[in-house]
């Protein structure tokens, strides 16, 4: 469930460890402890996909209290459905609205599942494009992940499921329920441009 990063590595290996972390699971949260670095590394590596990043020295109680906290937003408890808006996503993978299975694209379902598992959160476009090769063995261009993701919102907003993508500019995307579209966590995308 979170993968914890010493960030005591040279400055031009680091983005790319953050990309390793998450080849070896999208779904884990991934906290880096570092020593003081300037603000710019620690928004880049929120925008890579870390979820939180602490600088030395730490207490240990923090330390811990923060690892819990992201364990408990990335490992629902499995004997419930995640839900995003009227979106269910089961534990085999299957989406469901008001009972009723939603029938997708097998990618297009992948890319969901990333969205949905990380809801409020950003989500890269390397996660996205690694999300659709692992079932096509594809890489996508970035206006080919721009595509998919308008053929997605058009599914989603068909289906009335009550969730919004929205668009981070250079960043990613962001899947969150539409009664809260108007908030993404600024630690995720620290002034981004937001368009729909």
């Amino acid at each position: 469930a979170l993968i914890i990063l010493a960030w005591d590595v040279p400055a031009e290996d680091r983005l790319r460890l953050v990309e390793q972390c998450r080849q070896v699971s999208e779904k884990s949260a991934v906290l880096v402890v570092s020593e003081p670095v300037a603000i710019h590394e620690r928004v880049q590596a929120l925008e890579a996909g870390v979820d939180d990043f602490v600088m030395r020295p730490i207490h240990m109680d923090e330390l811990a209290a923060r690892a819990k906290a992201l364990i408990r937003r990335v490992e629902p408890d499995a004997q419930s459905a995640l839900r995003v808006g009227r979106l269910e996503l089961s534990g085999d993978g299957e989406f469901y609205l008001s009972g009723r299975r939603m029938d997708m694209h097998v990618s297009e379902q992948r890319v969901l599942q990333v969205l949905a598992r990380r809801s409020g959160r950003l989500v890269s476009k390397g996660m996205i494009d690694r999300a659709v090769k692992g079932t096509e063995g594809e890489e996508l261009s970035a206006n080919a992940i721009e595509q998919r993701m308008s053929r997605l919102r058009r599914i989603l907003d068909h289906a009335d499921a009550g969730v919004r993508i929205t668009t981070i500019r250079g960043s990613g995307y962001v899947l969150e329920p539409k009664r809260a579209a108007h908030f993404v966590d600024p630690s995720h995308a620290l002034d981004a441009v937001r368009e729909t």
